[in-house]
């Protein structure tokens, strides 16, 4: 479903004028992303993680978070491991298109930290793969973690990475809707005003 309307709008010589505004359910940006999020569970939040690892264990997931740190290690010489560290925040799977540049509306609510963890294995220029990683995945894009639930480390769920799809800064905005999800008493996750 396709949502249009118009917003008011000041051109360059301070004219009034409209501009057409719409909103459309999110649409994956390639066939591997989309298999990702038709299989994932949607439902599954860092919270139920938390709150009982077992029941959510080796489930497919999609959080959606800001990116905080992003660390490399090497545990044996052909295994590369990219621990990425984010800020969940809640997001509606609505972009909306009009005058503004950001597309995507997230909520600056979300619940906490977690890790995606992307393993690279057998012999691969890490180096050069890590710096490619670093021009692409930086502090404050928001990532579409697609992963199974791994493991909690320190009651931070962790995710082992089966696809992403990086959002930069500027294509998404945390300051214009705000809502938290909650569930309801079917215990079916809704998204709320705050």
């Amino acid at each position: 479903m396709t949502l249009f309307g118009c917003v008011q709008q000041t051109d360059n010589n301070g004219e009034k004028t409209l501009a057409p505004m719409s909103s459309a359910h999110y649409k994956p940006i390639n066939r591997g992303e989309d298999e990702c999020l038709k299989k994932a569970d949607k439902s599954i939040l860092p919270y139920d993680v938390r709150n009982d690892f077992k029941s959510t264990e080796n489930k497919s997931v999609i959080w959606t978070g800001i990116v905080d740190t992003v660390i490399y290690s090497k545990p044996v010489d052909t295994v590369m491991l990219v621990d990425v560290y984010l800020q969940h925040r809640y997001y509606d799977f609505i972009e909306d298109f009009s005058v503004q540049q950001e597309k995507m509306f997230v909520s600056p609510f979300g619940e906490g930290k977690y890790v995606f963890r992307k393993a690279i294995v057998g012999n691969q220029p890490f180096e050069e793969i890590k710096r490619g990683l670093e021009k692409s995945i930086f502090k404050e894009c928001l990532i579409f973690s697609y992963g199974v639930v791994a493991f909690l480390r320190d009651s931070t769920p962790c995710l082992n990475a089966e696809n992403i799809r990086i959002v930069f800064p500027e294509n998404y905005a945390t300051n214009i809707f705000s809502y938290k999800a909650q569930r309801d008493k079917n215990h079916k996750l809704v998204l709320s005003a705050d």
